[in-house]
């Protein structure tokens, strides 16, 4: 078990958790059931699954603290020749297998920064910019340092209910600007992929609910 720092406000609400606790180095499955009695923080590497690291939440701090981290896969990136290759292979699997709809590849960029970040005054300044959106910021050795706002809305219970968001497409914040095509695609992406979990987990869901109630 490693130190970690955790600090998160929930969408709609002024109150900001800052607390420090320990998290597992091995990635475990996501269990809201058996672990509602503790105050735990999952944050999951894009390509786990179900699986997360859980950092256990224990006493309250006042300030957030940067934890030393040491990125195993340092200066691994992909060339600008190598995403190339792997774009014209997504696309070849694409022609090949019609199931596939899309694909979505990404490539990091290292960069220095300029000054250090103050991470308590950004995260300050996401809260007051970003009051609907579940703002966070996560800091461990096995982790590294993430902070965000997002506006996705994993679950939220009301009246024995569940409710989610589908979010994709992106366009220009300009109220006048229409969705195109493309956008509603890849809307519809998303709502046919939220829709296929629920029906593959929804006794699943059906025991969160009951536990939430029971709170």
């Amino acid at each position: 078990m490693s130190k970690a720092i955790v600090f998160y406000r929930l969408p709609g609400t002024n109150e900001i958790v800052k607390r420090e606790g320990k998290i597992n180095s091995q990635l475990v499955p996501i269990d809201l059931i058996s672990e509602s009695e503790k105050d735990i923080f999952y944050i999951s590497p894009f390509n786990a699954g179900s699986n997360a690291y859980a950092c256990v939440l224990e006493h309250e701090i006042n300030k957030f603290e940067v934890i030393s981290y040491q990125r195993n896969n340092k200066n691994t990136y992909d060339s600008k020749t190598d995403f190339i290759q792997k774009v014209d292979a997504a696309i070849h699997e694409m022609k090949q297998f019609e199931q596939i709809s899309k694909v979505v590849l990404a490539r990091c960029k290292e960069f220095k920064i300029a000054e250090e970040i103050d991470v308590n005054a950004y995260f300050l300044n996401l809260c007051l910019s970003y009051p609907n959106a579940f703002v966070y910021a996560v800091s461990s050795s096995i982790t590294g340092t993430w902070i965000a706002a997002t506006p996705e809305l994993l679950l939220k219970e009301t009246k024995q209910e569940l409710e989610t968001t589908a979010i994709a497409g992106t366009k220009l914040f300009d109220n006048n600007l229409a969705w195109g095509e493309k956008e509603k695609d890849e809307h519809h992406q998303v709502e046919l992929f939220i829709d296929n979990l629920i029906q593959k987990h929804h006794n699943f869901l059906i025991s969160v609910v009951l536990s939430l109630i029971s709170l």
